[in-house]
């Protein structure tokens, strides 16, 4: 049984990824008119991502927006060369060094990434949004609901570190460290009080951009897969919504045969599109946690914390339950894909088990039956090909914190 000969699933495989001529080119819907997509795409230029259509005309008025965003570069090299001499002046092993800096690491590997994958994830989006639209024959699919919260917890987790920035800099001490470390140790000479000034609100600057560009961009390409993984449960609900509406069995397993290849050809191509994307997001907030741990770990185990620390260790609580939200929210959404392809599954055999007193072709229903328990196989999100995001991976890595925060409590207690 070949999909190929299907002619919904052979139109998707064109270069051009159309969709099927049931869908009349001026009723087609496009991603580009959902509001949350719009809203992610405006807050990707900044960082110099475009997720636009090049032959769009409203691409042409943010061109220009887009090369003033290429300046990001620049900063991000900059930031770079900063956290190395920062390191190399600890004289600290350089395993050490990597893991501090590992958050920086993964930042420039993201965008290294959505750098040369934009084109490739706008138009993996673009497919799947359309076949949703097919599929669930729904005039205006929407996954709005599973995208504001994340902007939330997004922004909240960013100003959270400019509040810790902000307590960080009440002493002059704190502030000629945050200016060494900006200005490569150039200290400026304070017996000026306009240069003192200008320096501490430029230094300040610095460190709120610092923010947004390690901490927001990482939240927006968490949203990015987490819209896209929005878009494969839905498209796994309608298809089981397909197979139990259908008329007859007769229909239900034509039906079923051409869906299965269609949503095949999706989660192929959000492989290809946003599995190192997740990968390194899953790198990211995972490096993040842990770093916040070991914090957390030292001022509970540092003498009248309470008294000097409070507003610090409040705020690192803070960071601390948005870093476990964003990962247990990206890991929600990969368990829910695989839930909904079971529940496909089980509407194919509780169809087929319908099927006692009807003549056929049992070589055909056994060729279904294998297709349908395969399902769930197929449509399965992982971490760039080296494992799959489910359940388990969850239940591992937040025992893995958990362990880690034990054993740095073990540590300092000696």
């Amino acid at each position: 049984m070949k999909y190929e000969a299907k002619p919904f699933a052979t139109s998707l495989y064109s270069t051009d990824y159309k969709l099927n001529d049931e869908i009349s080119s001026h009723s087609k819907p496009s991603i580009d008119s959902d509001k949350g997509f719009r809203l992610l795409k405006k807050m990707f230029i900044f960082f110099s991502i475009n997720l636009f259509d090049t032959e769009d005309s409203k691409f042409k008025k943010i061109r220009n927006m887009l090369r003033l965003a290429s300046l990001m570069h620049i900063y991000i090299i900059y930031l770079v060369l900063v956290e190395i001499r920062s390191y190399s002046r600890l004289n600290t092993p350089i395993g050490l060094n990597i893991s501090l800096s590992s958050g920086t690491i993964i930042v420039v590997i993201l965008r290294i990434i959505l750098l040369k994958q934009a084109t490739l994830v706008r138009k993996t989006l673009k497919t799947s949004y359309e076949m949703l639209y097919t599929i669930s024959k729904n005039k205006n699919p929407s996954v709005l609901p599973s995208i504001y919260y994340r902007f939330a917890i997004c922004f909240i987790v960013s100003l959270l570190f400019i509040v810790i920035f902000i307590f960080d800099t009440c002493s002059k001490a704190s502030i000629h460290i945050y200016q060494d470390y900006f200005f490569f140790g150039w200290i400026p000479n304070y017996n000026d009080p306009i240069a003192k000034h200008s320096f501490n609100v430029l230094a300040s600057i610095m460190e709120c951009m610092e923010v947004i560009t390690l901490y927001v961009f990482p939240s927006l390409a968490l949203i990015l897969c987490s819209y896209q993984f929005s878009i494969i449960y839905e498209l796994n609900k309608a298809v089981a919504r397909r197979i139990k509406n259908s008329s007859s069995l007769k229909n239900a397993m034509e039906e079923y045969l051409t869906l299965y290849a269609d949503v095949e050809f999706v989660m192929k191509a959000s492989e290809r599109a946003i599995s190192s994307i997740v990968f390194f997001v899953y790198a990211y907030i995972l490096s993040c946690l842990f770093q916040v741990t070991g914090a957390l770990v030292t001022l509970f185990l540092s003498k009248a914390f309470i008294s000097k620390n409070l507003i610090l260790f409040s705020c690192c609580m803070l960071l601390l339950f948005g870093g476990v939200a964003s990962f247990l929210s990206l890991s929600v959404q990969t368990a829910r894909i695989n839930h909904s392809a079971l529940l496909v599954r089980r509407k194919v055999f509780a169809l087929l088990s319908k099927t006692k007193g009807e003549k056929v072709d049992f070589g055909a229903l056994y060729v279904l039956l294998l297709i349908a328990d395969n399902y769930p196989k197929q449509v399965v999100v992982t971490g760039w090909g080296f494992f799959p995001l489910d359940g388990h991976f969850v239940l591992k890595a937040v025992g893995g914190i958990i362990t880690y925060a034990v054993i740095m409590i073990q540590i300092s207690s000696y």
